[in-house]
């Protein structure tokens, strides 16, 4: 009896290290487990054929092969920050925020819409109830006011109520369309980041604390868009300059007063800020990147992180693709 439970001892160990060693290719070290090998990359978005059609695909695309999973009759528009989206692993539910309606569309596993309106949260002349995000299956929003001369920023719990302390944080005035850049990623655990402009906000969910940063280059006139979590302390964005090619940089967020900035890699493209969205596949080390036209048609980027960052396919399409998520 004693030679089974040590054998059976022996099994617990070699199965718990087997689910928690991270493959070759996962950047981070154990804080999250991922697969060994890595599955395929699963990305969700939202496809339009015609750019101000009501009629929009929900799609599920396996290696950037997209099949569609429903098709439903939604008015999007097209407009502010609608590449906001969030996908909850747990539940396999699809989340976005429909900026220009001020409504939430929720998708579910099976591919079935509900959208509920959402309501406005402290200053009715202006905000913007964005940048939906899922940390241990709890859904956060981002909340942008404009306050007499000064952007304030707030985090919403699922039910739009402020939760964050302080309530709200004052951003800088050193970037322009907060309204088209911001995007939202988290570590898994405990925070959520929001990239707006040329801020970093910090929300801390284990302290209710939330904090800003600021991002100062030099000579730099634009937004950093795109914000994907890679690993401790680490989190990619796009720099992008009005009439310029979008970099993809890393950004060290170790020390807050003094955020440091690494390029990465030129994308050879202008990202459109007002409709573009991006993923990140944490165990192909895989960032994802869509960009669309005003005049129809997008491009999807997929960057490859694993050696010498380079970007392994780019393709054109007919048509507008936002809210790209990916399932990790």
């Amino acid at each position: 009896m004693k030679t089974i439970n040590n054998i059976n001892k022996l099994l617990l160990l070699t199965l718990t290290v087997f689910v928690f060693n991270c493959s070759p290719d996962d950047p981070n070290d154990g804080t999250i487990p991922v697969p060994n090998p890595c599955p395929n990359t699963e990305v969700f978005g939202l496809y339009s054929a015609n750019y101000q059609s009501p009629m929009v695909d929900f799609m599920h695309f396996t290696n950037l092969n997209g099949s569609v999973v429903n098709t439903v009759n939604v008015n999007l528009n097209y407009g502010v920050n609608i590449h906001g989206a969030a996908y909850n692993n747990a539940t396999s539910e699809y989340a976005l925020v429909n900026t220009t309606q001020q409504e939430l569309l929720k998708f579910d596993a099976n591919g079935t819409l509900t959208a509920t309106p959402i309501p406005a949260v402290t200053n009715p002349n202006f905000y913007t109830v964005t940048s939906p995000a899922y940390l241990n299956s709890s859904l956060y929003f981002g909340n942008l006011e404009y306050v007499g001369n000064t952007h304030q920023f707030s985090v919403l719990d699922s039910g739009y109520n402020l939760i964050a302390s302080p309530n709200t944080v004052t951003l800088t005035a050193a970037s322009v369309n907060y309204e088209f850049s911001i995007s939202a990623t988290t570590d898994n655990i405990s925070h959520i980041y929001y990239l707006i402009g040329t801020n970093l906000v910090a929300y801390d969910t284990f302290n209710n604390a939330m904090t800003v940063s600021s991002i100062t280059p030099s000579s730099f006139n634009g937004n950093y868009i795109g914000v994907e979590y890679y690993d401790v302390d680490k989190l990619l964005a796009i720099k992008q300059e009005n009439g310029t090619n979008g970099e993809l940089v890393m950004l060290d967020i170790s020390n807050p007063a003094a955020l440091m900035e690494t390029p990465l890699l030129n994308l050879g493209m202008e990202i459109n800020i007002e409709t573009y969205s991006t993923a990140f596949d944490a165990c192909k080390e895989k960032y994802l990147v869509v960009s669309n036209n005003f005049s129809g048609g997008y491009s999807f980027l997929e960057i490859d992180l694993t050696g010498t960052p380079q970007t392994n396919t780019t393709t054109a399409a007919t048509g507008s693709l936002i809210g790209i998520v990916a399932k990790n």
